[in-house]
């Protein structure tokens, strides 16, 4: 089932592409359940994975952080530093030209896709064979007992045209709106608004980021964002079949979603194919 960038939206078993999607990135999260005796995470810790990677993700990234260790005294006096050690907290695997990333910290696994014009977008499916390939792969480098959380998140930048008086309403094109009283608040320059809801369409609720971005005065349109999160907890650890299906519960739920957003002016601004 094709998704949103090269998007097809699925409404009432219906697809709806969009010629020109807002879609910025997409990723897909796992959090696993350690083995009752995984070792502490350390920089070979990791290396076990990227290597697994270094074929399609030969470029690699490391987030450290510098750690004392001490040394026990006599009481009332102060420890001695032993050594200053290196500490890595997450690294990151990328492929050559940037679009597609691995992120591991302990416990938890990202596969993040960035989109480009330059590049056709794959399509759901193919980023949830991807993700979930790499999740196999994980259990196998550090026999995790499985996965106890799945998620899926979604960034959309939209671009809404400024009209001639320079003052835009976004109710033309914004199902989400702010209302403030304008006679002393006058117009709204900026804002960022964070949602937690419970779609009727599921259990997992809808988490989303709507803002403003930073244009110039004098640009012609004027842009926002959007960051969606929806995830699925697990009482215990999931099956690969329950992990797949929460997963595209969740893209088709984000989906409905982000089209109620839009009148029928917004949505109109992506060029849907069949409308």
């Amino acid at each position: 089932k094709p998704s949103r960038s090269g998007r097809s939206l699925v409404r009432e078993k219906s697809f709806v592409s969009l010629k020109k999607p807002p879609l910025v990135e997409v990723w897909m999260s796992f959090r696993f359940e350690p083995g009752i005796e995984a070792p502490p995470w350390s920089r070979e810790r990791y290396t076990l994975f990227l290597q697994a990677l270094a074929s399609r993700y030969p470029q690699t990234q490391e987030m450290t952080r510098r750690a004392i260790r001490v040394t026990a005294t006599r009481p009332g006096r102060p420890p001695r530093i032993k050594e200053v050690v290196e500490e890595v907290l997450a690294v990151r695997a990328l492929t050559d030209d940037g679009l597609r990333a691995v992120q591991l910290a302990p416990d938890e696994l990202v596969v993040n896709y960035l989109h480009s014009s330059e590049v056709a977008y794959p399509g759901f499916p193919v980023l949830l064979a991807e993700a979930m390939d790499h999740c196999h792969r994980y259990g196998e480098c550090y026999q995790s007992l499985g996965v106890k959380q799945a998620a899926l998140h979604y960034v959309d930048l939209i671009d809404i045209p400024v009209p001639e008086d320079r003052v835009l309403r976004s109710e033309e094109y914004f199902n989400l709106n702010i209302q403030i009283p304008q006679q002393e608040f006058g117009g709204i320059e900026a804002f960022e608004v964070k949602l937690a809801c419970r779609p009727t369409t599921g259990s997992d609720s809808v988490e989303l980021v709507f803002a403003t971005e930073v244009t110039q005065p004098d640009e012609p349109v004027r842009r926002f964002r959007m960051e969606w999160r929806t995830a699925t907890q697990a009482n215990g650890i999931m099956t690969e079949a329950e992990i797949r299906g929460a997963l595209q519960s969740a893209h088709d739920r984000l989906e409905q979603c982000f089209q109620s957003v839009f009148t029928p002016t917004g949505w109109a601004l992506f060029e849907p194919e069949n409308p």
